[in-house]
């Protein structure tokens, strides 16, 4: 007797056994834990150096390539990237998996405290920021019309879309 001939003859048994395999499998669903995706955030810290009015060549020569060069000795760095523009640098800092990001920010705080002396007088204080993952916006919304001002459409994105988003589980 085959498994189709059981389950003709006796067609309950066969709905039975069918919930208990969607039951027992959804269950398994459910405990199921996730290792192909763990929960990581990148370790980033970035550093702001503001020089007002100076040119980027300068920016880049001055105080780039200074703080660069004193970051770059850091354990655990897995890449380094700078931008320089008019009247500001940013350098960021990306360290491996595991590193704490503590630690890190303490590091290099340390390194650009080091160097602070070889940057232009004029130049403020570098900002030492860590990266949060939670604090970077997880969407960008542009709202368009051609038949409303700007105003009409700010007050419509106020009392019907605002309150929306922020009750948004998640």
């Amino acid at each position: 007797m085959t498994l189709s001939d059981i389950a003709v003859r006796r067609p309950v048994l066969a709905a039975v056994a069918s919930l208990l395999i969607i039951i027992f499998g959804v269950a398994s669903l459910r405990d199921l834990p996730v290792r192909e995706l763990p929960d990581v955030d990148n370790s980033v810290v970035t550093v702001t150096t503001t020089y007002r009015g100076a040119a980027p060549e300068v920016i880049d020569t001055d105080i780039t390539e200074a703080v660069e060069g004193a970051v770059a000795s850091i354990a655990g760095i897995r890449t380094i990237s700078s931008e320089s523009r008019q009247g500001r640098s940013r350098v960021t800092i990306e360290f491996e998996t595991g590193v704490d990001i503590d630690v890190a920010a303490n590091d290099v705080r340390d390194a650009v405290g080091r160097v602070r002396g070889a940057l232009p007088d004029e130049a403020e204080e570098p900002q030492v920021v860590k990266s949060d993952a939670d604090a970077s916006p997880v969407m960008r919304l542009a709202i368009t019309s051609d038949r409303m001002t700007t105003a009409e459409i700010t007050d419509y994105i106020d009392r019907f879309i605002a309150d929306r988003l922020a009750t948004v589980a998640g």
